[in-house]
C-alpha cells in the first residue's frame, strides 16, 4: 500500500483488474475487524488492513492479500458473516456476493485448504443489496429490482416497490427494514416483520 496524493486518499492499492465494490468487515468477532474484500470482474480478494493505531511499528497502514477468489462473472455486492473468525484454528471467511447474473455466491474458506462456495437462486432482476443474519449468521436476505425481498425463512418472497437498501435488525432478527432508491427527492421506507406479509410501518425518507 503507497500514498497517492493526486487522487485525495491516504494510501491506494494496486488491483490487476477494475474494482466494483468493497466491503469492510463490520463485525469485530475473533480479530476480524480489519478484514476488507473487494470485487471485480470475475474475482473476489480478502485482505487485512492494518493501522498504526493498532501495530507500532506499521507507518500508517499496511495492507496484506490473504487470498483471491476466483468468481466468474462480476461481482455488484458483497456482505460479511459474523461467524468469520481469524483467531480460531483453523480461520473461518465466509461472505457473500451478489452478481450480475441475478445470482447470490455464499462462499466459506478457511485461507487454506477448504474453499467453498455455493450458489442460491431465486432473483429475476439486479440485486440492490444482501445482508446476513447480524446475530447468528445463519439467514441472508436481499432486495432486488424484481420488487421483492427474497430471505430463507419465509419460502414466498415479499413483494415492494423497487428497493435498494436492506438492513437487518440487531435487536429482533424478526425484523428489517428497506428504502427505495436515489433519483427522486424522497424515497419509501418500510419496516417488516417475518411474521406478517405486509410491512408493519411505513414512512418517507430522504435518499442520501
Amino acid at each position: 500500500m503507497k500514498q497517492d496524493a493526486s487522487r485525495n486518499a491516504a494510501y491506494t492499492v494496486d488491483c490487476e483488474d477494475y474494482v466494483h465494490v468493497v466491503e469492510f468487515n463490520p463485525f469485530e468477532n475473533g480479530d476480524s475487524g480489519n478484514l476488507i474484500a473487494y470485487g471485480g470482474n470475475n474475482y473476489v480478494v480478502i485482505g487485512t488492513c492494518t493501522f498504526q493505531e493498532e501495530e507500532a511499528d506499521v507507518e500508517g497502514i499496511q495492507y496484506k492479500t490473504l487470498r483471491t477468489f476466483h468468481h466468474g462473472v462480476r461481482v455488484d455486492g458483497i456482505a460479511w458473516s459474523p461467524e468469520t473468525r481469524l483467531d480460531s484454528l483453523p480461520p473461518v471467511i465466509k461472505f457473500c456476493t451478489s452478481a450480475a447474473d441475478m445470482k447470490i455466491r455464499l462462499f466459506t474458506s478457511d485461507l487454506q485448504d477448504k474453499n467453498e462456495y455455493k450458489v442460491l437462486e431465486g432473483h429475476t432482476d439486479f440485486i440492490n443489496g444482501l445482508v446476513f443474519d447480524p446475530k447468528e449468521g445463519q439467514e441472508i436476505a436481499s432486495v432486488s429490482d424484481d420488487h421483492t425481498c427474497s430471505y430463507p425463512q419465509n419460502k414466498r418472497p415479499v413483494h415492494m416497490d423497487r428497493a435498494c437498501l436492506f438492513r437487518w435488525s440487531t435487536i429482533s432478527e424478526n425484523l428489517f427494514a428497506t428504502t427505495g432508491y436515489p433519483g427522486k427527492m424522497a424515497s419509501q421506507f418500510q419496516i417488516h416483520h417475518l411474521g406478517h406479509p405486509q410491512p408493519i410501518l411505513m414512512g418517507s425518507v430522504a435518499v442520501g
